[in-house]
């Protein structure tokens, strides 16, 4: 990776502290005083939280909505032919393909 130098030493960083002047300069943001205190928003304005809403609509473009174009193609190819009423001339009532 590009960020990642083959030198750069690796090491368990999770359990550190982070430092109080980052962490005062981060408590300026409003968002990240909601996403950090335990009391920053309630279990109700969680859904309208902007990385909540950035993450839904993420997931609504890219995976939902995939697998509802991916389910209607399938649906289209396991409905059956129109059959003889559609060589007759006859209007079939299956749904043009897109």
């Amino acid at each position: 990776m590009w960020f990642v130098k083959d030198d750069h030493a690796r090491e368990e960083r999770i359990g550190r502290e982070v430092p109080s002047d980052a962490l005062e300069r981060l408590r300026r943001m409003p968002e990240f005083v909601k996403a950090y205190e335990p009391e920053g928003m309630s279990p109700q304005e969680f859904i309208g939280y902007g990385v909540t809403q950035r993450t839904l609509s993420f997931f609504v473009e890219a995976g939902w909505k995939l697998m509802e174009d991916t389910s209607r193609e399938g649906a289209e190819r396991l409905t059956p032919s129109p059959g003889p009423a559609a060589w007759s001339g006859r209007s079939s009532t299956r749904a043009p393909r897109r």
